[in-house]
Parts: C-alpha cells; sequence; structure tokens
C-alpha cells in the first residue's frame, strides 16, 4: 500500500513539474515570437524588430526625422516587458547624442551574421525621410533640395546630387515661387513613392511613442 501511495505521489509530482516546464517553454516561445513581431505599436500595426528594421530607424535617426525623445519611449517599452532584451537596445536607451545613438544601431545593423541591403533602396528611404520633414513643416523645400543634394551627391543610389541642384537653381531663379515649390515636391514625392510608402507610417508609430511620452511627462 505504501508502495502505491509513494507512486501516486510521484507521478502527481512528475505531472506538476512537466507542467510547469511546458508553461515555462510556452512563454519562451512567446517572448522568442515577441521578437520577430513585438506588437501592435500605435495605429494597430506590427512592426518586425529585425536589422532592416533596424536601418530603417538608424535613417530616420540620421535624417533629423526623429531623435531620443521618439526613440526612447519605443525602445523602454520593448526592455520593460522582455527580461532578456537586446544589449544593443539598451545601449540606445542611454544616449541622447544622434550620432552616438545611431552608432548604438548600426552597431546591431551591422554586426554578425552580415547582412546585404539594396543600397538604392536605403537611400531612398533617407530622401523620404527628409521629405517627411519638409512635409510636416519643419525645413523649407530649399533647405530639402540643399540636403537632399548633399545626401545624394555621397550616395551611390538612383538619384544624382545634380537632380536637386537643379531644381534649387530653378527654384532660386524663380525667387522661391509657391508654384515652383509646389510643382517640384510633387514631383519628387511621386519618385519617392514606394519609400514613403514605408517611412510614412514607421514615422508615425515613432511620433506615436513621442505624444505619449509627451503627455506623461516623461519625454
Amino acid at each position: 500500500m505504501r508502495r502505491g501511495c509513494y507512486l501516486t505521489k510521484a507521478l502527481q509530482l512528475t505531472d506538476q513539474l512537466l507542467s510547469a516546464t511546458l508553461r515555462r517553454c510556452s512563454m519562451m516561445f512567446v517572448r522568442k515570437c515577441a521578437w520577430t513581431v513585438y506588437g501592435c505599436g500605435i495605429g494597430g500595426q506590427s512592426m518586425e524588430l529585425d536589422k532592416r528594421t533596424a536601418l530603417r530607424i538608424k535613417t530616420m535617426v540620421d535624417s533629423g526625422l526623429i531623435w531620443y525623445r521618439h526613440v526612447h519611449p519605443w525602445a523602454d517599452q520593448i526592455i520593460e516587458r522582455e527580461e532578456q532584451p537586446p544589449a544593443w537596445l539598451l545601449d540606445v536607451t542611454v544616449q541622447r547624442y544622434t550620432p552616438a545613438m545611431s552608432g548604438c544601431i548600426g552597431a546591431y545593423v551591422y554586426s554578425e551574421p552580415f547582412q546585404t541591403f539594396p543600397g538604392g533602396e536605403v537611400d531612398a528611404e533617407h530622401l523620404a525621410c527628409l521629405f517627411i520633414r519638409y512635409e510636416r513643416g519643419e525645413i523649407s523645400w530649399a533647405t530639402f533640395l540643399r540636403a537632399a543634394g548633399e545626401f545624394a551627391d555621397g550616395a551611390n543610389g538612383d538619384w544624382l546630387c545634380e537632380d536637386f541642384y537643379e531644381m534649387l537653381t530653378s527654384l532660386e531663379d524663380a525667387e522661391y515661387s509657391t508654384n515652383i515649390t509646389a510643382e517640384q515636391a510633387s514631383r519628387v514625392r511621386d519618385r519617392l513613392a514606394i519609400a514613403l510608402k514605408t517611412m510614412e507610417p514607421l514615422y508615425r508609430e515613432f511620433l506615436g511613442y513621442f505624444r505619449r511620452a509627451l503627455a506623461q511627462g516623461s519625454a
């Protein structure tokens, strides 16, 4: 009888341990999946936490479209939820100096295992970020053309610096005509349509984090 009781208790204990182990494994699997798609974010869209997306975030930072007041609330939300957030994300949260923050993101993007990224696509996304800065009223059209020309001069994509400098010359010759501005901006927007389709929703997501942190007094 005693052996039967011991065996029953052992089986019960084994079942409890197995259930607890399965629950832990299930939670680990959920957390691992969360790194691939980590949540609904602002506006109900999910964002993949991979190197390509990290490069897009770096592009937004490098272009001046977002800065630490956008990035820190986003990174803090992930860190608070995850038991073992990636080291590069922890580094990002202590950086306010834009080049340093960009360097932290870049250290992850260009780490092993190495990935290649389409240069023309990346360049277009940088230009799209500058264009968003123009459309939100932060910079003038002339400033956009100068910044875009300087960027294109050092890039190897489909855009040539002459594309922007020629438009800038025409704009200056027209004494910064609003009609010329509108016509040029429309042409550039059409050419950047694919990149803007990617970067505008991503920017809105980070803008949501910025606004929420500002409302909470933590931005």
